[in-house]
């Protein structure tokens, strides 16, 4: 089973960290009530699931998106999952799904996700 995570310190707008917008942002701290915000958003599939009773509009649509790109070399980026190993600090091979420029060949690049 998949289990949603929030990642508050990827979260960004426009390329800007939210973080840089506020910097107490996060779980624990802020009057935003982060943590009841993260319960929503674990939640959220569950409750589209129980709505509608399937999510393959949402996958098939997705898979639409990252075939079209990769055949019309549209290097766009896409969250997909790739090795990480020599990023991030990561000493082992480990796979994550972050920013990637995706086109024809696969991966072309990996976009540097920063904390700042």
């Amino acid at each position: 089973m998949e289990i949603p995570v929030c990642l508050w310190s990827g979260m960004n707008v426009a390329g800007v960290s939210l973080k840089t917008l506020h910097p107490d942002l996060g779980p624990d701290t802020g009057k935003e009530q982060w943590e009841e915000v993260h319960k929503q958003v674990v939640e959220n599939a569950y409750e589209v699931i129980k709505l509608k009773g399937y999510t393959s509009w949402a996958i098939g649509l997705s898979v639409a998106d990252l075939a079209e790109t990769i055949m019309k070399n549209l290097r766009q980026v896409h969250p997909v999952s790739t090795m990480i190993k020599g990023r991030y600090g990561m000493k082992n091979d480990v796979f994550l799904s972050v920013p990637c420029i995706l086109g024809r060949n696969g991966i072309s690049d990996v976009v540097k996700v920063t904390d700042s």
